[in-house]
């Protein structure tokens, strides 16, 4: 058997014994990336925008997103994750004042400024 341009296998210098198997290193709970509060603050701000602009969706997504953004490491790839669930939940929060300033505008009588 030929490996690569005419080395032979009885001719191969590696050692088989040599080969050490890969072992996946154990994190500890301070170690583990905190998407926790990102991944519910998008979903609950999701959620308040979709049901429209149900206030305390809107809220709880975006104090979740304050807790992921100030837990975040300096050391974090990831921060697209966290900064689009802040992203969320401001906006969240905006699209529950419009349906709010629309409501009022449409109790009071009318759309006319």
């Amino acid at each position: 058997m030929v490996l690569a341009k005419g080395v032979k296998l009885e001719e191969d210098p590696r050692d088989p014994e040599g080969i050490v198997r890969f072992k996946r290193p154990t994190l500890t709970e301070a170690e583990l990336a905190q998407d926790g509060y990102s991944l519910f603050a998008l979903m609950l701000s999701l959620l308040g925008v979709m049901l429209g602009g149900r206030k305390i969706f809107c809220w709880t997504g975006a104090l979740l997103a304050v807790a992921s953004v100030v837990n975040r490491r300096a050391h974090d790839a990831d921060t697209k994750q966290i900064w689009t669930a802040a992203l969320f939940g401001v906006g969240g929060l905006f699209i529950m004042i419009l349906n709010g300033k629309q409501g009022e505008k449409a109790r009071a009588g009318g759309f006319d400024d």
